[in-house]
């Protein structure tokens, strides 16, 4: 489960680096994308390790940044789309 962790965390950041040297304002917002999937299942392999694996405050502290991340790319979608790059 830690590998998977490690290659979804790294996914996150790829992607939007590799969309962000798109063209096109809409393969950029399908990376952003991609990298919430990526996020998401990240999200999901917390919850399951929580039940068996992850001190409480641990999980508390990356469920945290989790959700700060998932902020930050809802925000880069939002101004993708607003500048006419995303769509």
């Amino acid at each position: 489960m830690a590998a998977q962790l490690r290659r979804a965390a790294v996914s996150v950041a790829s992607n939007i680096a590799e969309g962000s040297v798109r063209r096109s304002g809409q393969e950029f917002r399908r990376y952003a994308e991609i990298a919430l999937g990526s996020l998401a299942e990240i999200e999901t392999q917390f919850e399951i390790a929580a039940d068996f694996l992850v001190p409480c405050a641990q999980l508390e502290e990356a469920r945290g940044k989790m959700q700060r991340v998932r902020q930050l790319l809802y925000r880069l979608i939002a101004s993708l789309d607003s500048a006419g790059r995303g769509g």
